[in-house]
C-alpha cells in the first residue's frame, strides 16, 4: 500500500480526481473531521507543528486493524484517477481507477487529531 509521512499544511488533505477541473472542494464544517461533495472528500489531520501524519492510499483493501472509519461515500472519477493532495494541491499519492466513480472509505487512528490516515478506494459496480 503506497504511503507517505509528512506534516500536511493547514492540517487537511483532499481526495479527488486531479484531472477533474470541475471538482468542488467541500466547505469546512467546524467540529467535523471530514466533509464531502460528489467530487471531493476532505479529511483533517494533526497540526503541522504537532507531529507528522502517515497517509496511505489503498485500492480495494480490507478494513485496517486498529483504525476507525470516519467516512464512506463516493466521488466522481471522470479522468480515471484518485489522488490524495495537500491544501497547496501537492499530490502525495495517486492511483488509476475506473472512469466513472469510486467508493471512498477513510480510516483514522484518532477522530479528532489523526496521525494516521488510510484512504481506501473501491470501484463502484456499474449502474
Amino acid at each position: 500500500m503506497p504511503r507517505v509521512v509528512l506534516s500536511p499544511p493547514n492540517a487537511i488533505l483532499f481526495v479527488f480526481d486531479p484531472t477533474n477541473n470541475d471538482a468542488v472542494i467541500p466547505p469546512y464544517i467546524n467540529g467535523d473531521l471530514t466533509a464531502a461533495t460528489d467530487t471531493c472528500v476532505s479529511v483533517g489531520t494533526r497540526a503541522e507543528v504537532d507531529v507528522d501524519t502517515e497517509i496511505s492510499l489503498d485500492l480495494g483493501g480490507t478494513a485496517p486493524i486498529d483504525l476507525q472509519q470516519v467516512y464512506f461515500g463516493a466521488i466522481g472519477t471522470p479522468g480515471g484517477k484518485v489522488a490524495v493532495v495537500t491544501s497547496q494541491f501537492q499530490r502525495l499519492l495517486e492511483l488509476e481507477v475506473p472512469i466513472g466513480s469510486v467508493a471512498v472509505s477513510i480510516w483514522v487512528d484518532d477522530r479528532r487529531n489523526p496521525a494516521r490516515v488510510v484512504v481506501s478506494i473501491r470501484p463502484e459496480p456499474s449502474r
